[in-house]
């Protein structure tokens, strides 16, 4: 399938389209009503038959000045987890590690294959990648206007190209750093602004990895990468285009899946009935 061949819903097509603000309401109307704003135009969908579903929902990029990301009420300045309880600290480790033994090295990773005991008593192995010095990698949904950036890179192991937001191994210890490197490599420009998505472990079964995610702003969207040996295209999308391509299994970068995931839950890009952002930045219903 060709991502570039396919007609996606964009803010035109849906009346009503527009973003509401951030909050617990907002959240969950979006895990309520999501289906129903991506809508692919690809058969078996005609343009007519498109409008026959449901159409009180649609998504957006909440459009209030990038710098407000980082104020006061910012959906994305959330409190850190809290402590392991009680409960938390009576729960046995199941499986202890008895010897770390290192079987492979290479400049971006470290393969342990240690001896461990189980909670049964049973000695075996587990295995265990630490990449790049365990130190944190990145991923980072680029904002540009209504517009989010998608980079299509070719991932050897997979075998296949992937659409994808920019993401990259650490380059030191600060996950910030990292990310705008990145986005200096993939994009050809570094952010206006960049603000915290949270945190993931990409595949804790084996990985040690832990990833920071970001959300970047542009006033204008970049269109060259500095690395055109990793990246062979840039498109900048609406969100329902995003989303549709989700939603159809277009895209399958676990990274961009929560990314994405995390800016729907953060507020960063919402689903509401017919609301429209007033001069403020404020969500106001439609008129």
């Amino acid at each position: 399938m060709n991502p570039e061949s396919s007609t996606f819903v964009t803010h035109n097509d849906i009346p009503g389209q527009a973003a509401v603000a951030a909050g617990a309401e907002t959240v969950i109307r979006c895990a309520i009503t999501l289906p129903c704003s991506v809508i692919s135009t690809r058969p078996p969908f005609s343009s007519a038959s498109r409008r026959t579903v449901s159409q009180r929902a649609c998504c957006s990029l909440v459009s209030w000045p990038m710098s407000n990301w980082l104020q006061k009420g910012d959906p994305m300045n959330l409190p850190e987890p809290a402590a392991a309880g009680p409960a938390d600290r009576r729960q046995a480790v199941p499986i202890i590690c008895l010897k770390q033994k290192l079987a492979y090295r290479n400049r971006f990773i470290r393969v342990f294959d240690d001896e461990v005991r189980f909670a049964d008593a049973r000695e075996g192995t587990c295995v265990r990648i630490v990449q790049s010095g365990d130190l944190p990698g990145v991923v980072i949904m680029p904002l540009a206007g209504n517009l989010v950036g998608l980079v299509r890179v070719y991932r050897y192991p997979a075998g296949a190209w992937e659409w994808g937001f920019p993401r990259g191994l650490a380059h030191g210890d600060d996950p910030r750093v990292t990310a705008s490197a990145e986005l200096l490599e993939e994009l050809g420009r570094r952010p206006s602004h960049l603000a915290e998505l949270g945190r993931m472990t990409p595949d804790s079964g084996i990985l040690s990895s832990v990833v920071w995610m970001f959300a970047a702003g542009y006033e204008e969207a970049p269109g060259t990468p500095l690395d055109t040996g990793e990246v062979s295209a840039i498109t900048w999308i609406p969100v329902p285009e995003l989303l549709a391509r989700i939603s159809r299994g277009a895209i399958t970068d676990g990274f961009t899946l929560a990314a994405a995931c995390s800016a729907l839950c953060r507020g960063i890009i919402t689903c509401g009935e017919r609301a429209a952002m007033n001069g403020s930045g404020h969500a106001a219903a439609d008129r």
